[in-house]
């Protein structure tokens, strides 16, 4: 009850600071066993990882080396999840994992012609699950075991064993499941295969570890929505509570996922490690694209009439109607948007001097001064109008791995960036989490405009004779 009152007078606040500123598949297939882990008393990745002959570490006996006149069209294309996500992420038919036709597999499906096979890999202690999936009838697993057959284009949904596990958790079995991959097709193939690896949320930085690790297994990289930077909306208790996310008296999370994610020493790891692959491997044929979301202050209102459906907000009806009517005014008339925003700000910012905190006072203690100013911050000039730079969920320079968002001003370097902005008529039903509101993170890996952009800059070969 607690919290719930917490969420509705944090909801009845919502007005006034969004004004002034703002799969599980149950079938189990036979894991593959990795008996040639060792072989020749090489390990698992000493096999399966490409070197360069002229960058990079050097080479083991007999691995394969990179040319850059390899064609480095991608056979295997890897879809991995985000933090406490499954395969029904990437489509489901808004009740469980199901085709749909916007979705990244689908469009990958039109760009090949339907000449493609589709898997489900889960990674399991003695090896690896891999189990095949009809292209239209997801729920027909038309067989499990290794692979067998390398002549089409291979699409592999990844669903974590550990999917609100750390980073390094997720991480190390991701690795060794790609590692298992690589040794399966090249039993078959005669050589490795190159990867196309798309990741939501949490998903992209899975990625992006795989990348900076083997720079010359990878052919195209797409990040969907991906917290480079954490997210600013983790400094607001309230937002995080909704979320069923808080901190113990040490200051950790309850999640050991955003623990890593919301750790910054985490984050300038992983940006240090790419920028220090692009500068030590020049030759890498990995092509980089982040894609970010941010919303219209229509999409917002959307957003806050929709909370009144959900159980775990106790509020009047007529608290979000009026929310969302006034978040609507401010977007049709931008002049007394940023008006309402500076004399409101000025107001606050004057008691705040005198130590009284205006924003605490009218959302009941939910949002404090210093959080409105990070909500605040996320407001920026588009046009005539304003938008919300984040996606109800991440923030968009955290999913563009701007420099802005660390302390040395340096970014993520050699990556291509894109940016969907979510109107008010986007507010759709078609989520990877079909129970919870439609955010645009929600709705990042179900949206057209997206997905075609991430299909687009991917690099296919359609498989091995």
């Amino acid at each position: 009850m607690e919290r719930g009152r917490k969420i509705a007078s944090f909801a009845t606040g919502l007005c006034v600071v969004i004004c002034a500123g703002l799969l599980c598949v149950s079938a189990r297939g036979a894991a593959f066993c990795a008996d040639a882990e060792r072989a020749g008393g090489r390990s698992l990745h000493e096999q399966t990882k490409r070197y360069s002959a002229d960058y990079g570490e050097e080479g083991y006996e007999g691995c394969e080396i990179y040319s850059v006149q390899e064609d480095c069209a991608a056979s295997i294309t890897v879809l991995t999840h985000g933090l406490a996500g499954n395969a029904s992420a990437w489509s489901n038919d808004g009740a469980s994992f199901a085709y749909c036709g916007d979705s990244v597999i689908a469009k990958i499906g039109q760009s090949l012609q339907e000449e493609y096979d589709l898997y489900l890999a889960r990674p399991e202690e003695d090896g690896l699950v891999l189990q095949k999936l009809d292209l239209k009838n997801y729920a027909d697993v038309q067989n499990s075991g290794a692979l067998t057959d390398v002549s089409r284009h291979i699409v592999v949904l990844y669903e974590s064993g550990c999917p609100n596990g750390s980073n390094a958790q997720v991480y190390e079995e991701f690795d060794r499941t790609l590692d298992l991959l690589s040794l399966q097709y090249k039993a078959i193939a005669g050589e490795l295969p190159f990867y196309n690896l798309i990741g939501h949320s949490r998903g992209g930085l899975t990625n992006l570890e795989y990348a900076i690790h083997h720079p010359y297994n990878v052919a195209a990289l797409v990040s969907i929505g991906t917290p480079y930077c954490g997210a600013s909306i983790s400094c607001i208790d309230a937002i995080m509570e909704m979320l069923n996310y808080r901190k113990d008296e040490n200051g950790k999370w309850n999640n050991a996922g955003v623990d890593s994610i919301l750790d910054a020493e985490e984050s300038l790891r992983l940006r240090d490690g790419w920028n220090a692959m692009r500068t030590a491997c020049p030759d890498a044929p990995v092509r980089a694209t982040a894609i970010g979301a941010a919303v219209t202050f229509g999409f917002v209102g959307e957003f806050v009439r929709e909370l009144a459906d959900y159980s775990y907000v106790s509020a009047p009806d007529f608290v979000f109607e009026e929310t969302a009517r006034q978040i609507a005014r401010l977007e049709k008339d931008a002049a007394l948007a940023k008006q309402a925003i500076t004399r409101l700000n000025g107001l606050a910012s004057v008691l705040n001097w005198c130590g009284c905190d205006l924003y605490a006072g009218i959302t009941f203690g939910n949002v404090t001064y210093a959080e409105a100013q990070t909500l605040l911050g996320l407001m920026k000039p588009s046009g005539n109008g304003l938008l919300v730079a984040d996606d109800l969920f991440v923030d968009l320079d955290s999913q563009l791995g701007n420099g802005v968002k660390f302390s040395d001003g340096t970014g993520y370097e050699g990556m291509d960036r894109a940016v969907k902005i979510f109107t008010a008529e986007e507010y759709s039903g078609s989520r990877s989490s079909p129970k919870q509101p439609a955010v645009a993170h929600n709705l990042e890996c179900m949206n057209g405009e997206i997905t075609d952009l991430a299909v687009r800059v991917l690099r296919f070969a359609k498989g091995s004779n």
